[in-house]
């Protein structure tokens, strides 16, 4: 493991919110008898993310509805930051050459103890993002000066943040008994028919180190404040951790728990990130072909543009975050591997880590209101996290997202008698699908409400990956990600791992 995969999980999180360019649609041309028929090369599909899963119809191939434009700037971000990487193809595949955390970090042989070993990634990162801003939104307001892009060092603070505004973080709180809320990452005495999903994937992971659960009150004013935490070695629970002196290169205990947490956090969510493309391939392809199956080409015209992209990510994801290797070999993608056991390394995870990440799939496609789906992707519910004040812009933009998807069917069902035969169609493509068994998204508002929350969501990948261009970040539990000995050679080999 090494900061590599993280700086290009940052990387990526980034390129996935590029705004595609409407490229309008595109003729259909009609060869005529005489002229000879153009051999038309065989498509290209991607990986299944799991077994059963086949878009039906020869749909959904991996360069099928591509934007070129935002493909050209996602990329050369990407090898802005990790180019040169051998993960990466190297130099031979970058077209802008060295990437900044090579030429800059690895090439330089900066320590992660170094505090300022990151900074250079950090300026990379926030002027590619300020630039793409300004082009997105012309006349945008700098950010202050001040603006504290990366989080600060205070990760104990960091956590009770990003639980309080990132909905995937957020989606890891269980209610606690008489008030409050607590992680619950590790419970040794659960069977796993009974555990919760976190308990589930975290059993999947097996890194070494100290596991921990914190518990949370709630601040007057709202929000999170941490009141202890438990702490476990290899399923004992440690009584009286300690809780105040300087401890193992962190400044207290708290901050080096807080750090693990945060780590197990961000593997939690990137098991969550991943299923949501699968969801949107799924979801964007049906559409598309449902509506111009019925000729209903209102819709279909916007449905091509939803789906922009949307195949190409997916590949993507399949490749890089879920793979599965051959019979008898550890898993190959980041979230189905190890820190050290792989031949590529990852960030955790296992073979078995994939069919816990399906049991998401299957609940969120189950759903067919957005209610349903906010009760399938939380651990608690809405009352209670809006009571504590937590995520209050989130729900203002789902309940928007709710309120569209109401006025857009309204609007599409007055404007066409074709609403129900695409509808129909909908149902018959997600069910030759083999995505999930319980279908729920049966008409085109539900496919809506599904979207367009996980579409909010997944903007939440930006402030859960920034994080960890922060050095003090890098979790300190555990001995492949904290240590800072390592040769010249294994730091490149390590940089290889995306």
């Amino acid at each position: 493991m090494s900061r590599t995969i993280l700086a290009l999980a940052l990387a990526n999180s980034v390129s996935a919110l590029l705004l595609p360019a409407n490229r309008g649609r595109v003729a259909k041309v009609r060869m005529a008898a005489t002229e000879p028929a153009v051999e038309v090369p065989p498509k290209d599909f991607p990986l299944p993310a799991y077994e059963g899963l086949k878009l039906p119809y020869e749909t959904g191939a991996t360069k099928d509805n591509t934007n070129e434009e935002v493909q050209k700037e996602s990329t050369l971000f990407l090898f802005g930051i990790g180019g040169g990487s051998p993960m990466l193809g190297g130099l031979e595949r970058s077209p802008v050459g060295a990437g900044v955390f090579m030429k800059d970090i690895v090439d330089k042989g900066l320590l992660k103890s170094d505090p300022h070993s990151l900074d250079e990634l950090q300026k990379f990162v926030k002027a590619g993002l300020e630039t793409h801003n300004a082009a997105a939104v012309p006349g945008l307001a700098p950010m202050p000066e001040d603006y504290n892009f990366f989080g600060g060092d205070d990760l104990a603070a960091q956590l009770c943040v990003l639980l309080e505004s990132n909905p995937f973080y957020a989606s890891s709180l269980t209610p606690r008994a008489g008030g409050g809320f607590e992680i619950i990452n590790f419970d040794p005495a659960a069977k796993d028919a009974d555990a919760s999903y976190n308990v589930r994937i975290m059993r999947t992971m097996g890194r070494p180190g100290p596991q921990v659960n914190f518990q949370f009150s709630v601040k007057p004013e709202g929000g999170l404040k941490i009141d202890g935490y438990d702490v476990y070695e290899n399923g004992v629970k440690i009584e009286n951790p300690p809780e105040h002196e300087p401890y193992k290169g962190s400044a207290s205990p708290l901050q080096y728990y807080a750090s693990a947490t945060l780590y197990d956090l961000f593997y939690v969510a990137q098991t969550l990130h991943g299923p949501i493309h699968v969801l949107h391939y799924v979801l964007t392809n049906a559409l598309k072909w449902a509506s111009e199956d019925s000729d209903y080409n209102r819709l279909n015209k916007w449905a091509v543009e939803y789906n922009n992209n949307v195949n190409s990510k997916y590949a993507a994801v399949t490749e890089k975050l879920i793979a599965l290797a051959a019979p008898g070999q550890p898993g190959r993608g980041l979230l189905t591997s190890g820190a050290g056991g792989a031949a590529i390394g990852g960030l955790g995870g296992c073979d078995a880590s994939l069919p816990v990440m399906k049991t998401s799939i299957e609940a969120w496609g189950a759903c067919s209101t957005a209610t349903e789906f906010h009760d399938a992707w939380f651990q608690s519910s809405r009352k209670q996290l809006e009571s504590a004040g937590l995520l209050t812009e989130y729900f203002k933009h789902t309940d928007l997202c709710a309120a569209c998807a109401i006025s857009a069917t309204v609007a599409l069902e007055k404007k066409s008698k074709k609403m129900a035969s695409t509808e129909e169609k909908l149902r018959e493509y997600i069910e030759e699908s083999g995505a999930w068994e319980e279908n729920g998204i049966k008409s085109v508002r539900s496919l809506l409400d599904i979207m367009l929350i996980t579409g909010v969501i997944h903007g939440g990948t930006l402030s859960m990956t920034r994080l960890f261009s922060v050095v003090k970040s890098a979790p300190l539990a555990i001995p492949q990600l904290g240590s800072c000995a390592f040769s010249r050679r294994a730091r490149r080999l390590r940089a290889a791992q995306y």
